[in-house]
């Protein structure tokens, strides 16, 4: 009798690994259309957890000063983390796209099981010091962890409709109108943080357009717990903040400087240009004469 002809087929890593994600997709997809969401109990939730107290609620949302003088209102990492939390039914990753000589780019990836649709966030960040060295290895990595948690971020609030984040964002506003107690200790604790990142109080005062302290109010307050939670994010530097500042400055005092120079220069009366004209041409024909007989 015959051995028995046995055929070894060989398979590589990656069709495992491509075979083993595919099945967990399909897994998840099922699982997420036996268990749909439920989008009141999501807003309910997501806006419990976001104003759970007065800390949570500020880590939820960043402010950046604009060059022009306004501000840029954005909603953080935290916020994207208590979203996909409470709304279920997401397949969330993120994955090194390029990391260069002084940058790093990091997509990140929502994949929303229940309706099949997928969206992608991309996020970059420097690697290079002020000098353009670039970073250590350790701080390289813990730049790429930080534009991973920003990449998936964005993806998140691509992913989930912004109309319903809307009813959570202004839920977590109202959290954060304080009474007084806490209100003079949370703008102790801003200023704190704010001078610990190299921001002095004399620069916070002139970034929120005020003269003394005594001049902070509610939305004032939001503003520099945004900026604070900004920073910590990553989403910007405290550096970047000084130099916006700058900026805008500069830009007003050009502004300034060009309105009073109009002011003080005004344009000469129409009747006084004519006469000026008049007299131009005349003396211009009187020398033309002049050549002429000359001639």
């Amino acid at each position: 009798m015959e051995p028995e002809k046995v055929e070894v087929m060989r398979v590589s890593s990656a069709e495992i690994v491509g075979a083993q994600v595919s099945a967990e997709i399909d897994i998840q997809i099922s699982t997420a259309k036996k268990f749909p969401r439920n989008i009141k109990e999501f807003k309910e939730k997501c806006t419990e957890l976001a104003t759970f107290d007065e800390v949570t609620a500020e880590k939820c949302l960043f402010v950046l000063p604009s060059r022009g003088g306004g501000k840029i209102e954005g909603k953080s990492i935290r916020l994207a983390e208590l979203v996909a939390h409470t709304y279920g039914n997401l397949r969330i990753q993120s994955r090194l796209v390029e990391e260069g000589e002084g940058h790093v780019t990091v997509q990140g990836i929502c994949h929303d099981l229940e309706t099949n649709v997928a969206f992608s966030g991309e996020s970059r960040m420097n690697i290079l010091t002020s000098n353009k060295k670039r970073y250590s290895p350790d701080m390289v990595t813990m730049i790429i962890n930080a534009a991973s948690a920003k990449a998936q971020r964005n993806a998140i609030f691509k992913c989930v409709p912004e109309v319903l984040i809307n009813e959570v964002e202004n839920g977590i506003k109202k959290k954060m109108l304080l009474d007084d107690s806490v209100f003079v200790e949370r703008k102790d604790f801003a200023f704190k943080r704010l001078e610990e990142f190299g921001v002095p109080k004399a620069r916070i005062l002139d970034l929120l357009e005020i003269g003394d302290e005594t001049q902070i109010t509610q939305a004032h307050l939001i503003t520099l717990r945004g900026i604070v939670n900004g920073i910590m994010d990553k989403e910007f530097t405290a550096e970047g903040v000084l130099s916006g500042l700058q900026k805008r400055n500069d830009a007003q005092e050009f502004k300034a400087e060009a309105h009073k120079k109009k002011n003080a220069d005004p344009a000469p009366a129409a009747g006084k240009n004519t006469a000026a004209k008049k007299k131009d041409i005349n003396s211009s024909v009187g020398a033309d004469d002049a050549k002429f007989g000359e001639a």
